[in-house]
């Protein structure tokens, strides 16, 4: 089995729901996201908050090739958990010059000192 049916295996049986919501179409799928931890914000130029505290705001996301939104991450919203998220920054990574993964930064969007659930 090649390495891009092992990942879309793990995406599928360990994998969070998600909902990639472009324009005009939405898509279900798995993906992998994490909270970003307070050192990991210095290298992508977001506010670091206090140390020890948790900031619920940012997460890393690893998601299947598939649903590639990398050329086009402003355009897209990810919900998951409850909650809409905006990308950051988002790169396709090639194992062995075919597509492996899409890895990108969301944050939670908030409107009026709220963080905005799904509509």
């Amino acid at each position: 089995m090649d390495s891009t049916k092992k990942i879309g295996k793990l995406f599928s049986k360990c994998g969070q729901d998600v909902e990639l919501q472009w324009p005009f179409e939405s898509q279900y799928y798995k993906a992998f996201i994490q909270l970003m931890r307070y050192k990991n914000k210095m290298y992508i130029d977001l506010p670091k908050g206090e140390m020890g505290r948790r900031d619920n705001g940012c997460f890393l996301y690893i998601g299947p090739p598939e649903y590639d939104f990398s050329h086009d991450w402003e355009t897209v919203k990810i919900y998951f958990e409850g909650y809409k998220h905006r990308v950051k920054r988002a790169q396709m990574i090639y194992c062995g010059g075919k597509p492996f993964y899409v890895w990108a930064v969301l944050y939670r969007t908030v409107r009026d000192g709220e963080y905005e659930g799904h509509q």
